[in-house]
């Protein structure tokens, strides 16, 4: 649908209130797509930059943060990678649901973050689709890096 269909709609401060099925706001969320095969490691995905430079800090150092709606429904799951350069990816999760932490584990810092629907097509009606991103925040980041 056009207002889930804007990949800026994943930008800025997210409206999701962490809740287990949050209120769907149209045109406040990105839909991703179903991957049509996990196993071919391709599908509906976005790939995100940070005007700073997130840090591995103590603890999860990237928030995701994703739109449910409704009472109940399958966990949509995403693949979380991040970069230090846009070309060459590191996974940080194979897969997470919902509103998930990760760490940046072996990456000392990154500027790039790619967020992968991984989920299973077959557990969702046939007009679902993928995993709605409402935002990815840096939880340790910093203007600049020195190497």
């Amino acid at each position: 649908l056009p207002d889930r269909s804007d990949p800026a709609d994943a930008l800025g401060v997210a409206e999701s209130t962490g809740a287990f099925y949050d209120p769907v706001i149209a045109g406040s969320f990105f839909s991703l797509g179903f991957n049509p095969d996990v196993n071919l490691g391709f599908g509906g995905n976005i790939e995100l930059g940070f005007p700073k430079f997130i840090l591995n800090g103590p603890g999860n150092d990237i928030k995701i943060f994703e739109v449910t709606g409704g009472t109940s429904y399958p966990d949509e799951k995403v693949k979380v990678e991040a970069s230090k350069d846009g070309t060459t990816w590191t996974l940080l999760a194979a897969s997470v649901a919902r509103d998930a932490e990760v760490d940046l584990g072996i990456l000392g810092w990154a500027k790039y973050v790619r967020v992968t629907d991984v989920s299973n097509r077959a557990d969702f009606e046939s007009t679902a689709d993928g995993y709605d991103l409402d935002g990815v925040k840096a939880l340790n980041c910093v203007p600049e890096i020195a190497e």
